[in-house]
């Protein structure tokens, strides 16, 4: 890992300058597949679910990759993901929210009613 914080790419939002930069740096590694030395680095973190529990199912897994990488694939690639997945009607019907015409509060509301249409019958 580099070394280089999430909050260092955060500051450097208000100076014009340095987010073309980062912007011209990204694109260009990524439209001529050239990969980072840095992006090649992944720390796998494991979590305790529970604290003092050490068992290999409660353990969570995460994995830490650069700051600027991590930006570029939440923002860029999952920004087109979702677009796309819209475009297409590919949500299935469970989801809600993330895209037009559904709410979140439409999940609470459905539970609700499931659970009330359970209990009359």
């Amino acid at each position: 890992m580099s070394g280089r914080h999430y909050s260092i790419y955060k500051a450097l939002i208000s100076f014009p300058f340095t987010t073309d930069l980062m912007d011209t740096m990204i694109n260009a590694c990524v439209n001529h597949t050239v990969l980072i030395i840095r992006w090649k680095k992944v720390l796998q973190v494991m979590l305790c679910k529970t604290p003092g529990n050490y068992n290999i199912e409660k353990l969570r897994v995460i994995q830490l990759i650069e700051a600027d990488l991590n930006m570029y694939l939440g923002l860029i690639w999952g920004k087109k993901l979702v677009h796309n997945t819209i475009n297409h009607k590919l949500f299935p019907i469970e989801q809600f929210g993330n895209h037009p015409g559904t709410q979140v509060s439409s999940a609470a509301l459905l539970k609700t009613l499931s659970f009330d249409h359970v209990r009359i019958l």
